[in-house]
């Protein structure tokens, strides 16, 4: 762990308070610098396992330096509370933005694509023990402010809390969720919100997480970039949504920051995705292709590695009109429309 001295650093006012943590603006005195300090609530102190939980976060992603990446810069204890001190990023995060509208399709493939860089440098980062981020939505994909369009380089992935080495056997959901409940005190499971997590961190059978895991969840994200919804709802929402043609939470609410359904974890396993021209007709070919390969049941059939989805996208030249068109060749396996039997 890092040696900072505790006294560098200022506590200031608090900016957020989730399930793995509550995070405070603070700053670090030798450099004047702004940064988030990421502590626990007293009662996240009364569950052991929660300290724990924000070690393993500095040790999985202090080692990562990249621009697309949150910059972890230091960890301390006092009086066996764990502090965490990351970088201050000035802006908003997608889900924000994606509250005000949708984004113009050259933007959109900008956040892709920086997107796929971060998960490329979290997967790539510890070739011995590569890490899986787990939770990648549009809560933790944070868009720095700045002038004009979008760019890649603004995409920001933060928030490790969940981030766990490649490969780790995924515990039945079951006695996942019921230890979860204990840690955190709310309905929020392992591996990230239930609106896009992937097959495997959804089964109930000791499954290995690996890379394409986050693909998987990237795909999540990306086709409801391009279609204003995630690609799975739960029957209340999907009502919700076919009447009003939004979702009913547009705003950063508990509702999707804790979103777990069961309805949702068993569509991820069972139920191939929707076509993302279903909700969005003008939807390019070549970018429904990528999404839909991300979103593939199985984790052989998706990209094999966020390059080779950061390969795809950089293909992908938008036009005047809106449409987009692909410089090479986008292969997808076929999937039959319908349950996937396992």
């Amino acid at each position: 762990m890092s040696s900072a001295d505790p006294n560098d650093y200022v506590l200031g006012t608090p900016l957020n308070e989730g399930a793995m943590g509550v995070l405070y603006r603070g700053k670090h005195k030798p450099t004047g610098k702004d940064v988030v300090i990421k502590t626990l609530t007293d009662e996240q102190m009364a569950v052991p396992r929660n300290i724990e939980c924000l070690r393993t976060e500095y040790a999985l992603g202090h080692g990562i330096r990249h621009p697309n990446v949150v910059h972890f810069l230091d960890f301390w204890e006092r009086n066996g509370k764990p502090f965490l001190a990351m970088e201050l990023i000035d802006g908003v995060d997608l889900r924000v933005r994606l509250s005000l509208g949708r984004l113009p399709m050259d933007e959109s493939l900008e956040v892709a694509k920086g997107a796929a860089m971060a998960l490329q440098a979290v997967h790539e980062s510890n070739p011995k023990h590569p890490i899986v981020h787990a939770d990648v939505k549009p809560e933790n994909l944070m868009l720095r402010a700045g002038q004009g369009p979008l760019k890649k380089d603004r995409v920001v992935l933060v928030d490790f809390g969940t981030a766990m080495p490649a490969h780790a056997p995924r515990a039945p959901v079951g006695r996942a969720l019921a230890r979860v409940r204990e840690m955190f005190k709310g309905p929020r499971v392992v591996g990230g919100s239930s609106l896009y997590m992937s097959p495997e961190q959804a089964s109930t059978q000791n499954e290995e997480i690996d890379a394409r895991s986050d693909i998987y969840s990237l795909g999540a994200v990306l086709f409801e970039i391009f279609t204003g919804r995630p690609p799975f709802l739960n029957l209340e929402d999907e009502k919700s949504f076919a009447r009003n043609g939004r979702l009913p939470v547009t705003t950063t609410g508990r509702e999707f920051r804790e979103h777990f359904n069961e309805e949702l974890r068993i569509k991820h396993i069972s139920q191939a995705a929707p076509s993302p021209r279903r909700f969005n007709p003008r939807l390019s070919e070549p970018v429904e292709t990528i999404v839909m390969r991300c979103l593939e049941k199985k984790p052989h059939r998706r990209f094999h590695n966020a390059l080779e989805l950061l390969t795809a996208l950089a293909s992908l030249k938008v036009h005047p009109d809106g449409t987009v068109t692909a410089s090479r060749r986008l292969d997808r396996p076929v999937t039959v429309i319908g349950r996937v039997v396992k």
